[in-house]
């Protein structure tokens, strides 16, 4: 995975402490809570969305190289 979408995951980190909270510390979760987890999942939704690499359009035939292996022509 990119790094860009890893880091996107790590935004999850609110949500699971406050899954947490309410399952083990018996905190409140309301209107307020389930907005911010709907906010927080959406934009990390989004995110991956936008962090996915696009293919490169090709920029010619494959030149064989002995030092360096496979490499793309100029």
């Amino acid at each position: 995975m990119p790094a860009g979408a890893v880091s996107l995951i790590g935004l999850l980190n609110p949500v699971v402490g406050t899954a947490l909270g309410v399952a083990f510390a018996h905190e409140a979760f309301g209107p307020a809570q389930a907005l911010g987890v709907l906010l927080v999942i959406g934009g990390v939704v989004l995110g991956q969305r936008v962090a996915r690499p696009r293919k490169a359009a090709p920029v010619g035939p494959v030149q064989p190289t002995p030092e360096r292996g496979m490499t793309m022509a100029r």
